[in-house]
């Protein structure tokens, strides 16, 4: 009869005993593995490093002279040291969602927080309180704090079903910023003409390849004008102020030594530069 499945060698730094035991057990039975040939088998699987523990723990006698479940319980009472019942609440009730973590992913690892928390009865009252507790996201938790008669199971749907339209929502603006981009104006350009070749240039950086939504500069500070959210290179005031330069001054009954040319660059309503020139002298 061909083998069903496999079973790794225990290691205690990256799996329970309880749990290793569960797969041993499952992988016995699978394979159909006899009384007389579980030691045998149990003593083969486990590895050299948790063989030599079980030989130390049955000292002076050897673990092949042992019954099997004799075996596992030195193991079981070796690693499976009895929690402290305070201390594993306590973490339970410190674990708050993850920036990074999904609804269902927080709620999973809950779940596993509360395997020696002893709530009995109260489970689900108390991943219930946890989960509203440990949202991030304000309005799920306003939501969830407003619901009357609120179980754990309904909290699990209005949770969920928010955090689906959020995402949802947030991927049609994406959308709807890339198919309405427009390519820079003449003005964006310090008075040259959008060509082809770089009509889909970035604004805050005069690069192409992506969108100004997701350019890296996008909460950087300019050097020139001190605005965020571009670079110099593509600063509207100081393209502004290079086209001003090359312009023809205006003729003025004074004499030109006499007079002096100022460059304000200003913000209008819109946040768009504003060039303006203080003739004084």
């Amino acid at each position: 009869m061909p083998q069903i499945g496999q079973i790794n060698t225990f290691d205690n730094e990256t799996e329970d005993w309880p749990a290793y035991a569960e797969r041993l057990e499952a992988y016995l039975e699978a394979n159909s593995v006899h009384d007389n040939r579980k030691v045998a088998t149990l003593l083969t699987v486990i590895g050299p490093k948790a063989y030599a523990l079980l030989n130390d723990l049955c000292s002076p006698a050897l673990p092949k002279i042992k019954a099997y479940d004799e075996l596992t319980k030195m193991l079981d009472e070796h690693f499976n040291l009895k929690p402290l019942v305070i201390a594993k609440r306590y973490r339970f009730h410190k674990r708050d969602q993850k920036q990074s973590e999904s609804i269902q992913e927080y709620l999973a690892e809950l779940r596993k927080l509360t395997k020696y928390c002893k709530f009995g009865n109260n489970l689900e009252d108390s991943l219930r309180d946890r989960l509203v507790c440990g949202i991030t996201t304000t309005a799920i938790q306003k939501k969830l704090l407003a619901e009357a008669d609120l179980t754990l199971q309904k909290a699990i749907e209005i949770a969920i079903a928010m955090e689906t339209a959020s995402k949802e929502a947030e991927e049609l603006k994406h959308k709807q910023i890339t198919a309405h981009y427009v390519r820079p104006t003449r003005k964006q350009l310090g008075g040259k003409k959008p060509t082809a070749k770089i009509q889909n240039q970035c604004y805050r950086c005069n690069r192409t390849g992506h969108f100004p939504d997701k350019c890296y500069h996008l909460n950087t500070d300019c050097r020139f004008c001190g605005k965020k959210g571009h670079i110099e290179v593509a600063c509207r005031a100081k393209n502004a102020a290079k086209a001003s330069t090359r312009a023809t001054p205006r003729q003025d009954s004074k004499p030109r030594a006499t007079r002096k040319i100022h460059t304000v660059v200003e913000s209008d309503s819109e946040g768009d530069d504003v060039l303006l020139l203080r003739l004084e002298g």
